[in-house]
């Protein structure tokens, strides 16, 4: 390979000696690659067709009670089994779910969602037992140590929501909402897998989530969720690399869970989401 002029004039200066080596000799960098490499990599799997690509920080942003964790637990569903979401194509996994909160409607929920569609895989949704503080680089090393101990690395990794996983961090500073993120890229990176973070909206909805805008800006997908009624309207607000979706309607549907029962004895409802 021809040297650049201002390579040959680096030597020039240097007498030669900066890079002595033949060049099939020269050892590789690390923290770099160059575009023979580049040209190489294939874009990233999606989990779910869209929506969910593989190795991505993604966020579900939606007002308290506008059904985020509805629709976080059917994409973990979906993908937990391998069934298609809503017409989309998935790429089955393991899921980690982070439970921040109504651990009990969490599993009815999930129960509703298997008695409606198909037997989700023991092993393949996995919830946590605690609510770990994803401000600390402790705690998050300490998740990412457990998690090499399941049977495969997970593909979803949800986190619900952020404001009960933040500690005792201020949402608005750009200081601790860095700290998050970089604790959800350690977590992306030792799995390769997507990081779907469940947010709420901010007080003036126009702005979109609530607290510092870096989150938005670290953010490879972001999805909007409105509810008029039992209708869910999901809307991609962000995509930095896939084209972003049409909006999707979706209908949250009452039905009886035959294995959960009230301590009346009496079976408990749910919901699940089902198209139009």
């Amino acid at each position: 390979m021809a040297l650049s002029s201002k390579a040959s004039e680096f030597l020039k200066k240097t007498n030669g000696t900066a890079d002595p080596l033949p060049e099939e000799e020269r050892p590789l960098p690390q923290l770099f690659m160059d575009f023979a490499e580049v040209q190489s990599l294939v874009m990233p799997k999606q989990l779910i067709e869209d929506y969910l690509p593989e190795n991505s920080l993604v966020a579900l942003i939606g007002e308290s009670g506008a059904g985020k964790t509805f629709l976080a637990l059917d994409m973990a569903c979906c993908i937990a089994t391998g069934h298609q979401w809503h017409g989309r194509d998935v790429e089955p996994g393991t899921v980690l779910y982070f439970i921040a909160e109504g651990r009990m409607a969490f599993f009815s929920r999930a129960m509703a969602w298997q008695q409606n569609h198909q037997q989700i895989p023991a092993s393949r949704l996995q919830t946590s037992t605690k609510i770990p503080n994803l401000l600390s680089v402790d705690e998050t090393k300490l998740f990412i140590a457990d998690a090499k101990k399941l049977w495969e690395p997970p593909s979803l990794v949800v986190i619900d929501t952020l404001a009960r996983h933040f500690g005792s961090g201020d949402e608005n500073t750009s200081k601790d909402m860095n700290l998050f993120i970089q604790n959800c890229d350690r977590i992306r990176e030792a799995f390769e897998c997507c990081v779907l973070v469940v947010h709420h909206l901010g007080k003036d909805s126009s702005r979109g989530a609530r607290g510092a805008n870096n989150f938005r800006c670290a953010l490879d997908a972001e999805f909007v969720l409105k509810k008029k009624e039992d209708v869910l309207t999901v809307t991609c607000t962000k995509s930095k690399d896939l084209q972003p979706p049409a909006p999707i309607n979706l209908n949250l549907k009452t039905v009886s869970v035959k294995d959960c029962l009230h301590h009346s004895g009496k079976p408990v409802n749910s919901k699940i989401l089902v198209g139009f």
